[in-house]
Parts: structure tokens; C-alpha cells; sequence
């Protein structure tokens, strides 16, 4: 279930929530990327540890 939860009831660190909440957002404006954005999301992450 993705029921709202209020984060200083259960003592998420304020860095953490705003990590979570750019993730919502990110979802919530392309809930079902194209397989080439997947990829290129994918490729974007092995780039970046290199």
C-alpha cells in the first residue's frame, strides 16, 4: 500500500525524506519509462562509478 507517512513520527533523518520525496516525484512524473530511458538510466549508473 503506498499510504502517506508521516516521517518525524517515525524518526526518518531529513536527508533521507528528501531523497524519498525527489524518488515519489520522479515516479509519480514518468511512472512507466520507455525501455530506452531505462537503459540509458542504467548505462548513466555504470558511468558514473567509473
Amino acid at each position: 500500500m503506498n499510504v502517506p507517512v508521516n516521517s518525524r513520527s517515525i524518526g526518518i533523518p531529513t536527508e533521507f525524506q528528501s531523497c524519498f520525496d525527489k524518488q515519489r516525484a520522479a515516479y509519480l512524473a514518468a511512472p512507466e519509462p520507455s525501455y530506452a530511458q531505462r537503459i540509458a538510466d542504467l548505462k548513466s549508473l555504470t558511468s558514473e562509478r567509473q
